[in-house]
């Protein structure tokens, strides 16, 4: 049975922790190299020279790392339901991640109720029913989400989350 991850990115891949190191590095409490060591913006952002906490679109990299070693392991398949789908290119996005995204949402942004019919219209595009796939959702806003697919990323991506990730996708190890 196949798996899928639908996968928000901000407040998902970046949280308050990561908005701290532009803080940091714009006090001088840390370098540039320390903040590059953590933090990862999408090339645009620095093309455009956006480096304030409000425009930079970025992930926290041991965050991404959690998360490309858990789809990797798990062969799980990615489809974007995060608003960075509807500014960026997939193809921008999956090679800036690292992780090879298959689809986007047709509703990226907007409401849980928005993306839940999302995922639906997803399996439904590729001729499958909800009982044919294994899948979970990330994202930190719970409003409208009637799944139990739907884990809520409150703080950050932690071994937690991914166990609860595996319990939902049926993945026994």
């Amino acid at each position: 049975m196949d798996n899928y991850l639908f996968l928000d990115i901000d407040g998902v891949l970046n949280s308050k922790e990561s908005f701290k190191y532009y803080s940091k590095l714009n006090k001088g409490l840390i370098s540039r190299k320390e903040f590059d060591e953590k933090i990862k913006i999408m090339p645009i952002d620095e093309k455009y020279g956006k480096m304030d906490v409000l425009s930079s679109d970025h992930v926290f990299i041991p965050d991404l790392n959690l998360l490309i070693d858990f789809i990797n392991e798990n062969n799980i398949k990615v489809v974007g339901i995060s608003s960075w789908f509807i500014q960026y290119e997939l193809k921008e996005i999956s090679k800036f991640l690292g992780i090879d995204i298959i689809d986007r949402s047709e509703y990226c942004g907007g409401s849980g109720s928005q993306r839940s019919k999302g995922v639906d219209l997803f399996f439904k595009k590729i001729g499958k029913n909800k009982n044919e796939v294994n899948y979970v959702i990330f994202d930190d806003s719970p409003d409208g989400y009637t799944t139990e697919n739907f884990l809520i990323v409150k703080k950050k991506i932690d071994y937690e989350l991914l166990e609860k990730a595996k319990v939902i996708l049926k993945i026994n190890k």
